[in-house]
């Protein structure tokens, strides 16, 4: 394929509408050997290397990256109109990319209804650094906007 061709010709491009942006941003037929429209859900935890002491791959562990990720990554990206997308394998690893950014004396504001296990993170390991959280009702935008303080980070 030359340097100027797209991987999709011959296929006709999307709507720029959101839903189809989220369905279909940076998804292309032509990758794939099947041709799929939407690419298929890599459930596969590991990923094939030639020497595991030098990993040049893009894959190596589903946790850490996967083609899926990627995609979702790139859709978040898109819509948001951001240069990165990031995201998580779980929700304890989305607070820690967190509290990764987060220094003593920061203030977040999180929903008031999250599970217990995320309010004990909250309420003993983000105090034991410093960091002052304020719960409120996040379905009322009004609650985030009388909670923000000059020390708010998130």
């Amino acid at each position: 394929m030359g340097e100027n061709e797209s991987i999709n010709e011959g296929f006709v491009p999307p709507p720029k509408s959101f839903e189809t942006k989220c369905m279909h941003h940076c998804q292309e037929p032509g990758n794939w050997k099947s041709k799929s429209v939407i690419p298929h859900i890599v459930l596969s935890t590991i990923f094939q290397v030639e020497d595991a002491r030098n990993v040049k791959g893009k894959y190596l562990y589903g946790r850490v990256s996967n083609p899926s990720r990627t995609i979702l990554e790139r859709v978040v990206a898109a819509v948001n109109k951001a240069k990165y997308g990031l995201v998580f394998s779980s929700g304890v690893s989305a607070l820690t990319g967190v509290f990764g950014i987060l220094k003593t004396g920061d203030h977040i504001i999180a929903h008031e209804e999250l599970c217990s296990e995320k309010y004990r993170v909250f309420n003993n390991i983000a105090t034991s650094f410093g960091i002052q959280t304020t719960f409120v009702d996040c379905f009322q935008t009004e609650n985030i906007g009388g909670a923000i303080r000059d020390n708010t980070k998130v």
